[in-house]
């Protein structure tokens, strides 16, 4: 298929990809409901650690926004029963990143498809 000629490439590309466009579309409209829902609090990771059992059960989706002066990356780990979160250093020098010793303020959304 390599081989073929690129206008055969091209064509075949876009008639493969043709047929995620649907899912593409329900994917954008649940996001789209999703982020419509949404219940925002202020918080600050101490220690570059933030831990929650209080997060209502009906989130079925977190954002988190963070100051880019803090070159930290979220890990997130959630179960019924407890939302923890991690910062991470920003780096290209390891691959997943040290974890953040400083107080890390954040922004905390839950989105849900049942009202908040």
């Amino acid at each position: 298929w390599q081989r073929q000629p690129h206008e055969h490439r091209l064509a075949d590309l876009q008639k493969w990809a043709a047929t995620l466009l649907p899912t593409q579309e329900a994917v954008g409209i649940l996001l789209a409901i999703l982020r419509g829902n949404t219940a925002a609090v202020d918080c600050v990771a101490q220690k570059g650690s933030y831990q929650s059992s209080s997060l209502a059960q009906s989130i079925h989706m977190l954002t988190i926004e963070v100051g880019m002066q803090y070159q930290a990356l979220p890990e997130i780990s959630a179960n019924k029963y407890v939302t923890h979160i991690r910062f991470l250093e920003a780096s290209q020098e390891h691959a997943r990143g040290r974890p953040v010793t400083g107080d890390v303020p954040f922004k905390l959304m839950m989105c849900s498809f049942d009202p908040i």
